[in-house]
Formats: C-alpha cells, structure tokens, sequence
C-alpha cells in the first residue's frame, strides 16, 4: 500500500527517495549502493553517483521523463511539482523549498504509489 503524500517527507530516506527516482527511471545502468550514495556500476568498478536530490541534469531527466509540472515558489518559498496521469487526473505532488528537492519527492511518490 502507497504511503500518503504526507507522511513520504517524514519516513524516507534521501538514499530510499533516490532509489525510487532511479527505479522510476527504469533504464539506467547497473547501481550499486555505496556509503549512502547510489552509484553507477559494482562493485569494485563504480563510476558516478546518482544523486538527483544534489544534481541539477538528473533532476531535470526526471522532469523530462515524467512530464512534470513546476510551479514557482508560492508565499512560504516552496517549489511545487506535479504530475498526472495520461488523462490529466490523479495528481502526485511534491513541495520543498529546493526545486530538486521537490521534484525528487513527486517522483518517488509516483514509484512508491506503483509498486
């Protein structure tokens, strides 16, 4: 069962939101975790981190790829990020002062709805 929208913020992990926006993702190279860190590659043989949450261009693959929708800041500085389905309804939102930080946590509610 999906968590609500609310509690995602409080019982994830930045390492558990970057797992569901690499799973998201589906056709990315093999990753290993490492030291908190996902990382393209295994053991032994890793190359870049994954790291939406702090990467301006992987961030930007997820809006891309889902079509998300950015709202500028509203009055508290929060960054809104949406996104609906095919037929525009059933919308997972994402808030946060840092844009990545707020188009991470809608993608990772959209995989944790999913599976």
């Amino acid at each position: 069962m999906p968590l609500p929208d609310s509690q995602v913020r409080e019982s994830m992990t930045d390492l558990e939101i970057m797992k569901l926006c690499a799973a998201a993702m589906g056709n990315l190279p093999a990753m290993i975790e490492h030291e908190g860190e996902m990382r393209f590659g295994y053991k032994g043989c890793m190359g870049p981190a994954y790291n939406p949450l702090k990467d301006g261009a992987q961030a930007m693959a997820l809006v891309v790829s889902f079509k998300l929708q950015i709202d500028p800041p509203d009055g508290d500085g929060d960054w809104g990020v949406t996104h609906y389905d095919d037929d525009g309804n059933n919308p997972i939102c994402g808030c946060d002062k840092s844009l990545l930080r707020a188009i991470c946590e809608c993608v990772a509610r959209m995989q944790a709805a999913s599976e």
